[in-house]
């Protein structure tokens, strides 16, 4: 049974960059995305459609024991991204959609939701309107997010925002200055990651000290730049680059410095191929990724941080 602790919604919302999930028409081929390695790096969890609805599933960190999470949502929900809350807990989103006046304009409520591994039992920590893509501090006392402020088909600002989960307040982090999403605490918990742009340009890489301040943008360039994911000594981020080829979305994993230097792709590969959402392990051996070089649909792989030992886990 659910134990609902606490609902507090915020008038946000929800960003649709290539990385996030959209659940509009899944596809019926089996797709596995998102990996995030646990905190004690031995497992890894993903969210797939391999049951016939997109769901978490664990497998361990060399793809081995892979098994399906017992959890159930509210009638009417979706699945929006999962990440580990602890060793034995996850913490996701399940979004539903909402209409205005009748009219569909992208709104959704999202509520956080922290779950045992073993036996499904969970708690909503939050709910909101459009705020998505929550990740719980190291230490285990504050969550970030995204929010969206305003009806999705008016373009309107994204900022990063943090919740207390002792005194349940909310402390916005970003400007009201563009898009802000997919935040990543670093390993101490004084810093965030996070993929940032102004008006029309694309996202870059930044980072900003927990409180908000301190921002710096960290890549440049073409592409659309994502989803940050902290090396455990804090001082590399591996994002993926987004850009078109013939037409196509193609996909780089790759690694800047966290002062900004020695950015580079370590998952060059021939053709069109997207190779997204990495995860860091805790020991820095590996990144996890989703990768549709396979033959089109995404599965779980891994790689060393200097581009060697390529290798699938998911079939």
């Amino acid at each position: 049974m659910k134990q609902r602790i606490v609902l507090l919604v915020v008038v946000a919302g929800f960003v649709l960059v290539s990385g996030s999930w959209s659940w509009a028409n899944p596809p019926t081929a089996t797709n596995d995305r998102w990996p995030h390695y646990s905190p004690d790096g031995t497992r890894i969890v993903f969210v797939s459609n391999r049951g016939g609805t997109f769901s978490p599933f664990i497998m361990r960190a060399d793809g081995s024991g892979l098994k399906a999470v017992p959890v159930t949502l509210e009638g009417g929900r979706q699945f929006g991204g999962v990440v580990w809350y602890s060793n034995d807990k996850l913490l996701f989103s399940e979004v539903e959609s909402i209409r205005f006046g009748g009219y569909d304009d992208g709104g959704e409520i999202a509520t956080f939701v922290r779950a045992s591994i073993d036996d499904g039992d969970s708690q909503t920590l939050f709910a909101g309107i459009n705020t998505e893509r929550p990740a719980v501090s190291p230490s285990g006392d504050s969550l970030v997010f995204e929010a969206e402020h305003g009806a999705f088909q008016s373009n309107p600002t994204i900022d990063i925002e943090t919740l207390e989960l002792s005194t349940l307040a909310v402390n916005v982090l970003t400007h009201h200055d563009g898009t802000n999403v997919q935040a990543a605490w670093s390993p101490d918990g004084t810093s965030i990651a996070y993929a940032c742009a102004t008006g029309n340009n694309a996202l870059q890489i930044c980072t900003m000290r927990s409180d908000g301040t301190g921002s710096r943008i960290l890549t440049s360039g073409a592409g659309s730049h994502q989803w940050p994911a902290w090396s455990p000594d804090a001082k590399h981020i591996a994002y993926f680059n987004e850009s078109k080829v013939q037409g196509k979305t193609d996909s780089v994993i790759a690694v800047v410095d966290t002062d900004g230097g020695g950015d580079h792709v370590i998952t060059s590969h021939p053709g069109v191929v997207r190779d997204e959402t990495p995860s860091w392990s805790p020991d820095g051996r590996f990144i996890a990724f989703q990768t549709d070089r396979m033959g089109g649909t995404f599965r779980i792989a891994i790689i060393h941080p200097d581009g060697t030992g390529f290798q699938v886990l998911t079939r």
